[in-house]
C-alpha cells in the first residue's frame, strides 16, 4: 500500500531510507532546565526502532530568545548541546536521522509584547524591530544552528509560519508595514529569511540539510496569496535543500492543523504548484496526510517528494509498519479531533 513512501530519498546531501518524516511534537513536559524528559526521548525512540520507521524524526522547538532565558527545551549553550547529543544517540537508530526545529523567540522579559516586523496590536502586542535587533537575531539563529550541528543533528528546519515567531511577521504583508529594506515588496519581506538562511549555511556548511517551512498562503484578506507564496519560494529556493509549504494565518496555531472536517491532502495544491514551477526543488507535504493511499500516490505522481506526519504517528507509533505489512485495518487512525493541540494549549 505504501511502496512509494518506502523508496529511499535524498534531501541535499542527506540520504534517507524512505520518504516519511515524523514531524515535531512537543508534549510541554520539559524539566524546566532546558532538557527533554526521558518520556519525550523514549517516545521518539519507540518510533525509530519499529521494523518500518520514519527516515527522519524531528526534535521540536529548540528555541533561543532575544530577551529571556528559555526554560523550555532549548539549544542555548554547551550543556544543552551535550544533553541533546545523549538524546540523539538513543533516537538515531535503525538508520533513522534527526532534524532540529530552530527558533529565536521575540517575547519581552515581562511577556507584554513580542518583536516583529512592525508595530501591531493583533493577535498580540508586537513591537517593530530595529536594524540592530535584526542583525542580532540573524547572528543568534546562526549560533544555535552551529550548536545543533555539534549536537549531531542531520538537518535543520526553519519555520516562517509558526505563531509568534519573528519570521512569520516579516513575510506577511498584513503584519509587515516597514518602509526600509525589510518591507514592501515580496523580495524585501523575505529578505530576513534569506539572510538567516545564508547565516545558517555559513555556520554549518554544505553537508547539513536545510529545510524551510514556508507559509505560502494566509487565509484572510490582505495576507499572502498562493501566487505570492510561489514567488517567495522561487526567491528562497537557492538557499535551501527542501521546502515544506504551509497554509494558514500567522497568528493562529489551529489554522495550521486540519481538523476532522477538512479533506485529506489539502496541502497538495501547494506542493504541486512548487513541483510544477521548481521541478528540481525537493518538496515535503504535511498536514492531514494520514491517508496512506493518498500519501503514496502523491509521491508516485510527483506531487511531492516526501510526506511529513505528526498526528498519525502520534495516534499509532506503528502506523508505517502496519501499512507496510498489509495490516491497515489494525491502524489506530488519527481522526483530526485536534485534542492533542488544544490540550497542549491549555497546559
Amino acid at each position: 500500500m505504501i511502496e512509494n513512501l518506502l523508496k529511499p530519498g535524498k534531501i541535499g546531501k542527506m540520504e534517507l531510507k524512505n520518504r516519511l518524516i515524523y514531524s515535531g511534537i512537543t508534549f510541554k513536559v520539559g524539566d524546566n532546565h532546558g532538557h527533554l524528559t526521558s518520556a519525550e526521548v523514549e517516545s521518539m525512540r519507540y518510533r525509530a526502532k519499529q521494523e518500518y520507521s520514519p527516515a527522519l524524526i524531528t526534535f521540536p522547538g529548540l528555541n533561543s530568545s532575544m530577551f529571556n532565558t528559555v526554560k523550555a527545551v532549548n539549544i542555548n549553550d554547551k550543556e544543552a548541546v551535550y544533553a541533546l547529543r545523549q538524546n540523539l544517540e538513543r533516537v538515531k537508530i535503525n538508520q533513522t536521522k534527526a532534524m532540529a526545529i530552530l527558533g529565536v523567540l521575540g517575547n519581552s522579559k515581562n511577556n507584554d509584547y513580542t518583536l516583529g516586523a512592525s508595530n501591531l496590536h493583533y493577535p498580540t502586542e508586537i513591537r517593530e524591530m530595529s536594524l540592530q535587533e535584526i542583525e542580532s537575531y540573524i547572528k543568534e539563529v546562526g549560533r544555535i544552528a552551529k550548536n545543533a550541528q555539534e549536537a549531531g543533528f542531520d538537518a535543520i528546519r526553519l519555520q516562517t509560519g509558526t505563531p509568534k515567531k519573528i519570521l512569520s511577521y516579516f513575510i506577511s504583508p498584513y503584519a509587515n508595514k516597514r518602509t526600509d529594506q525589510y518591507g514592501g515588496s515580496t523580495f524585501n519581506r523575505v529578505r530576513l529569511v534569506k539572510e538567516v538562511l545564508e547565516e545558517i549555511r555559513n555556520k554549518v556548511g554544505e553537508n547539513m540539510a536545510l529545510i524551510l517551512e514556508l507559509r505560502m498562503e494566509e487565509i484572510f484578506y490582505g495576507g499572502i496569496t498562493l501566487d505570492e507564496g510561489l514567488r517567495m519560494a522561487e526567491i528562497l529556493a537557492p538557499y535551501v535543500d527542501a521546502v515544506e509549504p504551509s497554509l494558514g494565518r500567522y497568528g493562529k496555531v489551529l489554522d495550521d492543523c486540519e481538523a476532522y472536517f477538512a479533506p485529506y491532502g489539502s496541502i497538495l495544491q501547494a506542493t504541486k504548484l512548487l513541483k510544477d514551477n521548481l521541478p528540481e526543488l525537493k518538496v515535503i507535504a504535511s498536514g492531514k496526510m494520514g491517508n496512506a493511499q493518498l500519501a503514496d500516490q502523491a509521491v508516485a505522481s510527483g506531487e511531492t517528494d516526501f510526506v511529513a506526519m505528526a498526528r498519525p504517528l502520534l495516534a499509532d507509533p506503528e502506523w508505517i509498519s502496519k501499512m507496510a505489512t498489509g495490516r491497515a485495518a489494525e491502524v489506530n487512525q488519527c481522526i483530526g479531533c485536534l485534542n492533542c493541540f488544544t490540550e497542549n494549549m491549555r497546559t
